[in-house]
C-alpha cells in the first residue's frame, strides 16, 4: 500500500516506486523466480520479457503478443494492474512489441483501423467489469 499511495502522490509509475521502496521490482522478483519455476519454457519467457519483448532470447513473438495485449488493455483502460491508469501512452506504432510483430506477423495489418474497432468493445468491457464489481 506504501508504495501505491506513494507511485499515486508522486505521479510516478508503481514500478517506479518499488524501485525505491525496495530497490527491486515485482516484475524482476517474478523474472527470478520463473527459473526455479516448474513452468512451460514460453511462459516462462512471458512472465521474464513481457516488459521489453524485443529483448527477448526465445519465443519472442509470444511474448510481444502479450505484450501489445497488454499495452491494448493499458490503452483503453481494461482491467486494473495496481498501477497509476496511462493517459498519455505512447501509440500502439511505437511500442516495442508492435516492433517485434509488425513485419514478421502482420505486414499488411492496419494498427490505426484496428484500435479504433477496439476502442468500443473495450468501452463495453469494461462497462461489464464495472457492473460485475458494483
Amino acid at each position: 500500500p506504501a508504495m501505491l499511495v506513494h507511485s499515486r502522490a508522486q505521479g510516478i509509475s508503481l514500478h517506479e516506486a518499488e524501485q525505491r521502496y525496495l530497490g527491486t521490482t515485482t516484475r524482476d522478483i517474478a523474472s527470478r523466480w520463473v527459473e526455479t519455476a516448474a513452468l512451460p519454457p514460453s511462459i516462462k519467457s512471458v512472465i521474464r520479457w513481457v516488459e521489453c519483448p524485443s529483448q527477448a532470447t526465445r519465443d519472442v513473438e509470444l511474448v510481444a503478443v502479450v505484450a501489445l495485449a497488454r499495452l491494448l488493455c493499458q490503452h483503453n483502460h481494461v482491467g486494473y494492474s495496481g498501477d497509476t491508469p496511462k493517459v498519455q501512452c505512447p501509440p500502439i506504432q511505437e511500442t516495442e512489441a508492435w516492433q517485434v510483430l509488425r513485419e514478421k506477423v502482420f505486414p499488411s495489418f492496419q494498427i490505426e483501423a484496428f484500435e479504433r474497432a477496439a476502442h468500443p468493445f473495450c468501452k463495453r468491457i469494461r462497462s461489464d467489469l464495472q457492473g460485475r464489481l458494483g
